[in-house]
């Protein structure tokens, strides 16, 4: 497999009044390359990213919905210098399954219908999640490693909201692997692992204390992407056509992870 080294550094600051911390800022470039960290006590926060096309997206904040998603053309290090965050009302649910069961740990991601802004969160132990949006059309979707992804619902925001359960089912194969770090050999603990199909569905798992993984995926052709926070991405996989359980499917970060 080939790897890809991400030198340069993209930088920012989020405001609202005042700066922002503990915020999650993430960049998504070409064939799934993904990078992430999370604003500091200032406000600020730094990605690295290779010589491409990146999205820059923000998650929410108390009382602060995410900031306009920014296309960056990186050639070399990228100072963004301030991104405001705009002020948001509070919109509230759960994610549960087709019985009623709370949904811990699924993702709950928010786009405008005006395009340029989309964020998400992980529901908690009762399947309970919340975000901070702007006023206007929303589209709220659902997914969870083993169910099968994802339910959409549309929702206007004018004041706090409380949406609708979103119902997930459950995924009938699983796909198990570890996700190394080549400089040692060892598994990353706490790495994101995600699957992505042609038709844009998706399911996520983060990896456990030695770096395993474990996805639940519907039918259909997925390949599988993999970050860990302070690290380089891992090569994408090609999972081909999914119609059985798989195991053994490995991924690796490259040596050199920046810090």
């Amino acid at each position: 497999f080939a790897l890809r080294y991400a030198p340069y550094r993209v930088t920012g600051t989020l405001i609202g009044s005042p700066p922002i911390p503990g915020v999650r800022v993430w960049a998504e470039g070409p064939e799934g390359l993904w990078s992430g960290a999370t604003s500091d006590s200032t406000g600020q926060f730094t990605l690295y990213a290779t010589a491409d096309r990146w999205t820059l997206r923000t998650g929410t904040a108390s009382n602060h919905a995410p900031a306009p998603e920014q296309q960056i053309d990186v050639t070399g290090d990228v100072p963004l210098g301030t991104i405001t965050m705009p002020p948001g009302y509070a919109v509230t649910g759960r994610v549960v399954s087709s019985n009623g069961i709370g949904i811990a740990g699924a993702r709950v991601t928010a786009k405008s219908s005006s395009g340029g802004t989309g964020t998400w969160v992980e529901t908690d132990s009762s399947g309970s999640y919340g975000f901070f949006l702007s006023p206007g059309l929303w589209q709220i979707s659902a997914e969870r490693a083993g169910y099968v992804p994802p339910r959409e619902l549309w929702v206007s925001v004018s004041a706090a909201t409380s949406v609708d359960d979103l119902v997930l089912a459950r995924a009938p194969y699983s796909v198990r692997g570890t996700l190394y770090y080549l400089a040692s050999g060892s598994g990353l603990p706490g790495g994101h692992l995600w699957a992505l199909d042609p038709l844009g569905h998706s399911a996520d798992a983060r990896t456990d204390s030695f770096g395993r993984y474990n996805l639940s995926l519907d039918a259909g052709s997925w390949t599988l992407y993999g970050a860990a926070d302070g690290h380089l991405p891992a090569e994408p996989l090609a999972l081909g056509q999914l119609s059985a359980n798989l195991a053994g499917k490995n991924l690796y970060v490259p040596a050199g992870s920046l810090v």
